[in-house]
């Protein structure tokens, strides 16, 4: 599913290449409308794509630190996004780029756009469903541990 999902993005987000040719003006579509559209397309699919993500990372993730897990996540994806920056920057001095000088923005996009993909490396590491089923057992016993090991405490009277 991520890999296909990756995949989907990265095709959406192309569809920016129509905008950097001047393609949507002759399908009829003014500059302004397109980019609007094609921003709310590609920051909604990016969202319910995450659906898996998140889903893998609570499944994962130790009983009573799901808050701790979700802020170093999000830390990385800021952390990602901020590099992103600092990489299109860099590309961007590379291929002469400039407030006045658009000339190689295509050559840009589809750079940026095969770098999109680089995740796709990653999907190996995802666990197999019969792992997957073995970490959720492993997962579920060392919480049911943690929670006989503290209900005594719990169920204790106040010392006077």
């Amino acid at each position: 599913m991520m890999f296909w999902g990756i995949i989907i993005i990265t095709l959406i987000c192309s569809s920016q290449l129509l905008l950097y040719t001047h393609a949507n003006r002759a399908m009829g579509i003014p500059d302004v409308a397109f980019l609007f559209m094609d921003d709310i397309i590609i920051v909604t699919c990016a969202q319910v794509l995450f659906i898996p993500l998140f889903t893998l990372m609570a499944l994962l993730c130790p009983k009573g630190q799901e808050g701790t897990v979700f802020c170093v996540y999000t830390a990385l994806m800021n952390a990602g996004g901020n590099l992103s920056s600092i990489i299109s920057g860099m590309l961007m001095g590379w291929l002469g780029i400039t407030a006045h000088n658009f000339d190689n923005m295509v050559s840009m996009r589809i750079i940026t756009l095969a770098l999109n993909l680089i995740p796709c490396l990653m999907i190996s590491f995802i666990p197999a469903d019969e792992e997957m089923e073995k970490l959720i057992a492993l997962q579920k016993e060392a919480d049911e541990e943690r929670s006989g090991a503290v209900a005594p405490i719990v169920t204790q009277e106040p010392e006077v």
